[in-house]
């Protein structure tokens, strides 16, 4: 109830208690979201895959990460 579709995933960063992305949601809502909320949106696959990584936990740790195009 309430939820609303996630179009992408255009960010991370890691911060001291874990990692958050930067999400697009289909009203427009640009927000950083925890791992737990993605973990199971293919947005979070494609996100992966724009940055060469098979895991979260391999992705940038280097500030906020914008995807490779």
């Amino acid at each position: 109830e309430g939820e609303t579709r996630v179009i992408r995933i255009t960010a991370h960063r890691w911060f001291s208690i874990g990692l958050e992305f930067q999400v697009e949601f289909a009203d427009d809502d640009i927000l950083w979201q925890p791992l737990s909320t993605v973990k199971e949106c293919a947005a979070l696959d494609v996100y992966l895959t724009q940055q060469n990584v098979r895991y979260p936990s391999q992705l940038s740790k280097s500030g906020a990460c914008l995807p490779r195009n």
